[in-house]
């Protein structure tokens, strides 16, 4: 049978600290966290020939819980290594290099992945984040939006292809999980 896991609040990057961006709860499932199980692992597995990556660079899944009104405002999922030189990402020997969301629910109202640089003008893409901070990037309707549909996947890579070896992010992966407003999540 499938083992219950433990989910706790969320928290922001790398810091340890709850905050009002991010309201979700989450856990991790993987061989580390002694809570594996051959889905997770079968899963892990799919995520490693679509990426065409070992899966010796992935982290834990990390299972994200949106209820109602819960969302994760704009972020990006790279880590800049001038804010946190102390990311083990940078201690593994790189950074995030792609990100793979899967959805396991569908939600009639709300809860999109919303990418509020992707599919604008070059002005709108060049803002800085803090333009798109809070509700804004969910609530103005500009962006590349992806509904969540049960078994829908986004894949995004979070590096820019010349500066992989960097860890240098690509600002167009912007992104935030939108709050749930209804059915689902």
């Amino acid at each position: 049978g499938r083992r219950a896991h433990n989910y706790f609040r969320s928290e922001v990057g790398n810091t340890g600290r709850v905050s009002q961006v991010r309201t979700s709860t989450q856990t991790w499932v993987g061989p580390s966290m002694y809570n594996d199980d051959e889905v997770f692992a079968r899963v892990r597995q799919r995520a490693a020939q679509l990426t065409r990556t070992s899966l010796d660079v992935f982290e834990e899944t990390q299972v994200v819980l949106y209820r109602r009104h819960q969302h994760y405002y704009v972020h990006a999922d790279f880590t800049y290594k001038v804010e946190d030189p102390d990311n083990p990402y940078y201690a593994a020997g790189g950074n995030r290099l792609v990100t793979l969301i899967y959805y396991l629910n569908t939600v009639r109202r709300g809860g999109e992945t919303v990418f509020p640089r992707a599919n604008v003008s070059a002005a709108v893409a060049a803002l800085p984040s803090f333009v798109f901070a809070g509700r804004k990037a969910c609530t103005d309707g500009t962006g590349l939006r992806v509904a969540p549909v049960k078994g829908r996947v986004a894949m995004f890579y979070n590096l820019l292809e010349n500066s992989t070896l960097d860890g240098v992010g690509d600002p167009l992966t912007l992104h935030a999980g939108c709050d749930v407003l209804g059915g689902g999540g």
